[in-house]
């Protein structure tokens, strides 16, 4: 009885290793990506949540970063980040662009009520770090 409890562990940690090693290497390289890219779009949005637009311009291309930052010049006095929650993201077959939808809830003064819109973003890999692409910031 217990020769079987050792043999029937020992082939489900077998078992378990080989599956490890069988999996696709592409699989786990998408997994990573996503993973990356979400912890990302969390920073980028933290950003916004102190705002902190400079640090903020960082998550944008490099092209873009100077239309970032005049398009957040009204944000700096009036805008109150609440809350902000990912929707969706979606990776590209190549794993090196990704479609985000991302839902903001926030106050921009001089109004006092607490607003909600939903941001659809494009993200892009360059040189193994994600980047948004352009608007909608």
């Amino acid at each position: 009885m217990k020769e079987r409890i050792v043999k029937t562990l020992v082939l489900a940690v077998l078992a378990g290793v080989l599956w490890g090693a069988g999996c696709p290497d592409k699989k786990k390289d998408m997994f990573e990506k996503k993973q990356n890219l979400r912890e990302a779009i969390e920073g980028y949005n933290e950003c916004f949540f102190w705002r902190d637009f400079d640090r903020a311009a960082h998550y944008v291309v490099q092209e873009k970063r100077g239309e970032f930052l005049a398009a957040t010049e009204d944000l700096r006095r009036g805008y109150t980040l609440d809350d902000f929650r990912i929707m969706s993201i979606r990776l590209g077959p190549s794993g090196e662009m990704a479609m985000v939808d991302v839902k903001r809830k926030f106050i921009m003064s001089p109004s006092v009520t607490l607003q909600e819109k939903t941001f659809k973003q494009k993200w892009v890999m360059k040189q193994d770090a994600w980047y948004l692409s352009g608007p909608p910031y």
